[in-house]
Parts: C-alpha cells; sequence; structure tokens
C-alpha cells in the first residue's frame, strides 16, 4: 500500500512537469534554454521583453535595459543604480560581470561593437562592471573593469580607480559573480 506522502510526491512532480511544458510549448520563443556556444544572428538572438524596455539574449539568458542609462557616475553608484532600478516594471537589476556585459560584443563591428541588427537604443562608449579585481603589480588593484563598445574592448578602467565617471548597463538574470581571483594579466 502506497503512503499519502508518496502520492503527493507524484502530484508536485506532475504539477512542476505539467507547468513547464505548458511554459515550454507556450513561449518557447522567449524560454528556450541559453547556451554560451550559441551563435544566433541579432534577429534570433535578442528579443524585446517587458513592454519593450529590455532586451532578452537568447544566447546567454540575460535580460538587458534596451537604452542603457547614459549618466556618468561611480562605480559605487553604478552598483546602486541597478540595485535600485525599475525598467519595464520591474525590479532586481545588477551590475553585470565583464564576462556577461563582454558578450554582447560583435568584435566584427565597430562603434557601437554590437552584433547588426540589435534592438538596443542609445549604447554609449563604455560601461562599468562589477568585477573589479586585477593585477596589483601593474597598478590595477582597487580597481573596476569596464567593457567599451566604441572598438569592443575590456579591461580595468583607465585611469585605474572606482571614482572616475562611466555609465552603466544593468542586467537581470546570470550568477553575477563579480571577480577573477588572482588574475594575473600578462
Amino acid at each position: 500500500m502506497k503512503s499519502a506522502g508518496s502520492y503527493r510526491v507524484v502530484t508536485v512532480f506532475l504539477v512542476i512537469f505539467l507547468g513547464a511544458f505548458m511554459i515550454s510549448t507556450s513561449h518557447a520563443e522567449l524560454f528556450s534554454l541559453p547556451a554560451w556556444s550559441n551563435i544566433l544572428k541579432a534577429k534570433d538572438r535578442f528579443v524585446l521583453v517587458l513592454s519593450d524596455e529590455a532586451v532578452l539574449d537568447k544566447e546567454t539568458g540575460l535580460v538587458w535595459e534596451r537604452n542603457p542609462d547614459s549618466t556618468q557616475m561611480t562605480w559605487y553608484a553604478a552598483v546602486d543604480t541597478c540595485t535600485k532600478k525599475d525598467v519595464g516594471g520591474r525590479m532586481g537589476w545588477r551590475l553585470p560581470t565583464v564576462e556577461e556585459l563582454a558578450s554582447l560584443i560583435d568584435p566584427t563591428q565597430y562603434d557601437p561593437s554590437l552584433p547588426p541588427g540589435h534592438p538596443f537604443v542609445g549604447v554609449g562608449n563604455v560601461y562599468y562592471t562589477m568585477t573589479t579585481t586585477a593585477d596589483a603589480e601593474k597598478g590595477f588593484n582597487n580597481n573596476a573593469w569596464a567593457v567599451g563598445f566604441y572598438a569592443g574592448y575590456f579591461g580595468p578602467s583607465q585611469p585605474p580607480g572606482k571614482t572616475i565617471l562611466i555609465p552603466a548597463w544593468c542586467v537581470r538574470g546570470g550568477h553575477g559573480y563579480g571577480g577573477f581571483p588572482n588574475v594575473t594579466i600578462p
């Protein structure tokens, strides 16, 4: 004889499975599993979401502001700005890691170095990232990393520090880890 507990487990499993199936069949274009190894054309890669105020990147699963903030600010203010941001009626934004922000770069493009046909508007030259650790021997200690969209570069902000004024491009989702522990820059 089966216990009532085993029926509850089966019921919960079926509810979760059927719920996931319904999501996957009704919104497959939005909820396909991201794979960083995918290389999609912009028309297939990016989907406008949150009343067209944000962009879902189907390669990474991250959601980006469609129109990044152009306000120049310190790294500390950038972290605070993203944490308090409301885009499309949704909270939960953060400053991206250098790897996440650099994932938007198309190295074949210039000013901005984004894939042709991307849906972003008002993209500036450079943005702060959450990544802050760099090589102290080369003078990059206590520094924030930045990603440049003029020529598609990333690295420690120049001049070094967290108080130079650079805008923030906020993101939702992902892992949010912000550092390269003990990295050595050749």
